[in-house]
């Protein structure tokens, strides 16, 4: 503010005097006007200390957004991918991207919109940071995304306002505490997270109205019927919606190889083993529930999606008339042509569930002995169809379904490339139409 008023007064005095031509004044005056801009520049930015989505640029000294033009398949990609559909037929997936250290967000409305949430692409200066995530939508449309930060082990959630990423730490996961799975929804308060304990166990993070998180952990499921209490290590699978009375949350404990369920409503938890366990004589039924995958339907049905590794299946559990029922998806199991030997694939060592707007069942799956990813819609008078999602030559891994309200469904899935350093793939994704299932 000196030089500019020490500026300003010597151009006044210089008007005000006899001395010189009009265009001599005029030159001078535009002289003194340039040199009182170059001494009052503005505030520049600083690398690192831009907000998430921009970065400085060391020439305008400005924040500006970056990555907004890149296309999906310019961002190498690896391990599960979170999605959620957005209002205006729109939808959103969120993946790591090793190369870029970075959580990348890819956004389908009108063509594509890549941004970065976390890590060095999200921030200069910003170091790794995304290794997974979950991602959720609120009531206006707002894209919420809850991640972790594997070098320090901590919890973090991220919404995305007026174009930009702002973030803030979930203060009440401690540093060091939180393990490599985490799901997010969006209740009418606000966003809840369930994340994976460094150790084993399940936390249940909620921000309240008033801004702050509070923390709880998932209790153990009752006793069976026979009487005694299993052992209990969860959250090596995790998934999480909510429904009018609280948040249901599906997860795997690795100690029994149970599928369990446990549902907050009110001030109590309920909590049940849904497969692996009778319920009744506690006695073991096979290693089922990871991976597992939660979806609710319009008509607020919850649908189960899991793996039974002990059978060798892709399973769905959901309530009819108040009791559970397990259908199966499909087998890996098939018969050799002309020799009548049985063979397997190994499926569902990844998958994802969504309810269609007319209540059936979409599940994608990963076939891991052949490296694709197959869809299953629900027939109309049971069963499922199924087949390969198209994709040419390329392996494909880690599928995850963002069901619209018009009846279609998008997967997006990660297609393997052997050329990419680090390993890694480009981010596909595939619509099932209407008529596509019928």
């Amino acid at each position: 503010m000196k030089h500019r008023g020490f500026a300003a007064t010597a151009v006044i005095d210089f008007l005000h005097s006899g001395d010189g031509s009009g265009l001599a004044r005029l030159i001078a005056v535009a002289w003194l006007i340039t040199a009182a801009l170059a001494c009052a520049e503005p505030p520049r930015c600083e690398s690192g200390l831009c907000p998430s989505g921009t970065t400085c640029n060391s020439t305008t000294g400005l924040c500006e957004e970056v990555h907004g033009g890149l296309d999906p398949a310019q961002v190498g990609v690896l391990g599960s991918i979170a999605s959620v559909s957005v209002p205006g037929l729109h939808a959103a997936f969120a993946g790591w991207s090793p190369a870029r250290q970075s959580l990348v967000v890819f956004e389908h409305g009108i063509g594509w919109k890549v941004t970065f949430v976390a890590g060095p692409s999200a921030s200069s200066g910003e170091g790794p940071a995304g290794e997974s995530s979950a991602m959720a939508v609120d009531a206006v449309g707002t894209l919420h995304v809850a991640y972790t930060r594997q070098s320090d082990a901590t919890l973090w959630h991220a919404v995305a306002k007026d174009g930009l990423w702002q973030r803030v730490r979930v203060d009440v996961a401690p540093a060091g505490a939180v393990g490599s799975n985490v799901a997010l929804a969006v209740s009418p308060v606000g966003p809840v997270i369930a994340w994976q304990a460094a150790g084993g166990g399940v936390h249940l993070s909620r921000l309240s109205a008033a801004g702050q998180w509070t923390d709880e952990v998932v209790p153990a499921p009752s006793a069976t019927a026979a009487g005694g209490l299993p052992a209990l290590q969860l959250g090596d699978s995790l998934d999480m919606t909510v429904t009018p009375s609280g948040v249901v949350i599906a997860t795997y404990d690795r100690v029994e190889g149970d599928l369990v369920l446990a549902a907050r409503a009110g001030a109590g938890w309920s909590v049940s083993r849904l497969a692996g366990t009778n319920a009744v004589t506690g006695a073991d039924t096979g290693d089922v529930g990871l991976p597992c995958a939660l979806a609710r339907g319009l008509g607020g049905e919850l649908v189960v999606a899991y793996r039974d590794r002990t059978r060798n299946r892709v399973m769905i559990a959901r309530s009819k008339s108040g009791v559970v029922e397990h259908e199966v998806v499909a087998t890996g199991d098939y018969v050799v042509e002309g020799t009548g030997q049985v063979r397997r694939h190994l499926i569902g060592t990844a998958l994802d569930v969504a309810v269609l707007p007319n209540g059936r069942v979409t599940v994608a799956y990963q076939d891991a002995s052949r490296l694709r990813v197959v869809a299953a819609v629900e027939k109309p008078g049971g069963g499922y169809y199924r087949w390969d999602v198209p994709g040419g030559d390329e392996p494909q891994a880690w599928p995850t379904i963002a069901s619209q309200i018009d009846g279609t469904a998008r997967l997006g899935f990660v297609a393997l490339a052997a050329d990419r350093s680090p390993p890694s793939g480009r981010f596909a994704s595939w619509m099932l139409q209407q008529e596509v299932a019928p």
